[in-house]
């Protein structure tokens, strides 16, 4: 009974295997089959012999091995082109993970980097850096920390979270710097698509008109724009005024780069702020303080007196034609000398900006009266 049993369950074995595709039999071994059941194809006539027993064991254990072995190469070979893709992905999501520092202070002191076989999977990954593979890549920073978290007096270093900070802020005006050269570049192409029309005084022509409108649009017949003096005098006012209230906030005891980029980032921004006093001259028209005839129209406007400016009320405080010119004048001036910005913002006992920049150099020679009446001018 006990035979019996044994042979049945090696045949259940055998053919279980041969349908599920997990044996796939030599010529050798498909031989020896066809001489083993052409012997006991009448087994119900006669029964097993010990060679034909011990011949269906061997059989049996052969098919079970070829399995086992076809098991262990499975993981290699067997992956599905959507595991594949799934994989990608994932590997690509990590990887550029590693550019952010903070990420890598969290690894860091969470004891990762200490681990052998989370170094033994960095290792791995630095096959980002072939060019087939980088090219996926949305944050390529990222491959520069990978590969230094390689060094062992990185990953020390890295759980420092000061250390993190200090990488970010470099992250920060690295990009800053970068998107100010990239907008100087389109500048410049666009200067030169436009240089046939400036040739032929087109551009002006289409300036003088847009003026023209802009004052018409604001119930005016004529639009002082400010020239190069009062706009260089109120930018080097301005900009002064945000460094040292950036510098009191932070309390820096020392001059960062940091703080420089913010304040020049924000300066020409600011000039939005400023409103038109038509019925003054010079600097005065140029106040952050409505125009009394503004703050007369509001107040008539409130009580329920209609006034009509020719003009839908939404765009009573919208910037006018100077305003406009005021903030593109503080583009092209910070343009042209950021570098002489950057020496004055460095130097330890600042001059004021306005002779620094505006009178010695914006200027150089050419009308400065409006430096002499800011002195007096109450912005």
């Amino acid at each position: 009974m006990g035979r019996n049993f044994v042979i049945h369950v090696n045949l259940f074995v055998y053919f279980e295997l041969r349908r599920l595709g997990r044996y796939k039999p030599t010529k050798l071994t498909q031989k020896k089959e066809r001489d083993f059941f052409g012997k006991t194809r009448n087994a119900n006539k006669q029964k097993f012999s010990d060679f034909s027993f011990f011949s269906l064991c061997l059989l049996t254990l052969s098919a079970i091995i070829s399995s086992t072995q076809s098991s262990l190469d499975l993981p290699r070979n067997a992956e599905t082109p959507e595991e594949q893709k799934r994989r990608f992905e994932v590997e690509c999501e990590f990887v550029q993970a590693l550019a952010n520092p903070h990420y890598l202070n969290f690894l860091a002191q969470r004891g990762f980097f200490k681990e052998k076989y989370f170094l033994n999977y960095l290792k791995y990954l630095l096959y980002w850096r072939r060019p087939e593979y980088a090219r996926a890549l949305k944050y390529p920073q990222c491959l520069h920390f990978l590969q230094a978290i390689q060094n062992p007096e990185f990953r020390e270093a890295i759980a420092v979270t000061a250390n993190a900070k200090f990488i970010e802020d470099q992250q920060i005006l690295q990009w800053q710097y970068y998107t100010r050269k990239r907008q100087r570049c389109i500048l410049k192409e666009v200067l030169r698509k436009m240089k046939p029309f400036l040739h032929h005084n087109f551009f002006w022509i289409l300036l003088y008109l847009m003026a023209i409108l802009l004052s018409y649009v604001h119930g005016q017949d004529i639009v002082e724009l400010p020239d190069r003096c009062e706009s260089c005098v109120i930018f080097a006012r301005e900009l002064e005024q945000i460094v040292y209230a950036f510098e009191k906030t932070k309390k820096v005891k020392k001059r960062d780069e940091l703080t420089l980029i913010e304040s020049l980032e924000s300066v020409c921004s600011n000039m939005l702020q400023y409103k038109m006093h038509k019925e003054k001259h010079g600097l005065s028209r140029f106040q952050k303080i409505q125009s009394e005839t503004m703050r007369t129209l509001h107040k008539l406007k409130d009580r329920g007196v209609k006034v009509e400016l020719g003009m839908p009320y939404e765009l009573w405080d919208e910037p006018t034609a100077e305003i406009t010119s005021l903030k593109q004048q503080c583009e092209l001036i910070l343009e042209e000398y950021e570098g002489v910005i950057e020496r004055w913002y460095y130097q330890k006992t600042r001059r004021p900006l306005q002779q620094f920049l505006c009178k010695e150099r914006v200027l150089n020679g050419k009308d400065a009266s409006c430096i002499k009446e800011n002195q007096r001018s109450d912005l």
